[in-house]
C-alpha cells in the first residue's frame, strides 16, 4: 500500500513528465502552428480547348477553340484559366 506522500510524489513526477513531453503546447498553452502542406509552383503552358460557353459555335455547329493557361495551383490542383477565343 502506498503512503499519501508516495502518491503525491508519483503524481508530481507523472504530471511533470506529461507537461514536459507535450511539444505542441508552449508555456502559455497555445497550440503551435501546423507545418506547411504541399506547395506547387505555377508553371503555365497554353492549351487549346473547345469552349462554346465563352466563344460560341462555328458554322458547322462545333464549339470555337479557346486558349487557356494551364498549370498547377499552389495547393497542387490542376488549374486552367481562360485567356481568349481563337477564331471567328
Amino acid at each position: 500500500m502506498l503512503r499519501p506522500a508516495q502518491v503525491a510524489i508519483a503524481a508530481f513526477i507523472l504530471l511533470g513528465l506529461v507537461s514536459a513531453g507535450s511539444p505542441a503546447l508552449a508555456d502559455d498553452t497555445t497550440i503551435a502552428p501546423a507545418p506547411p502542406g504541399p506547395s506547387c509552383e505555377w508553371n503555365p503552358h497554353e492549351e487549346l480547348r473547345p469552349d462554346a460557353g465563352n466563344c460560341g459555335f462555328n458554322d458547322a455547329s462545333f464549339p470555337n477553340q479557346a486558349s487557356y493557361e494551364c498549370g498547377k495551383a499552389q495547393d497542387c490542383r490542376d488549374l486552367c484559366l481562360f485567356k481568349r477565343c481563337n477564331g471567328p
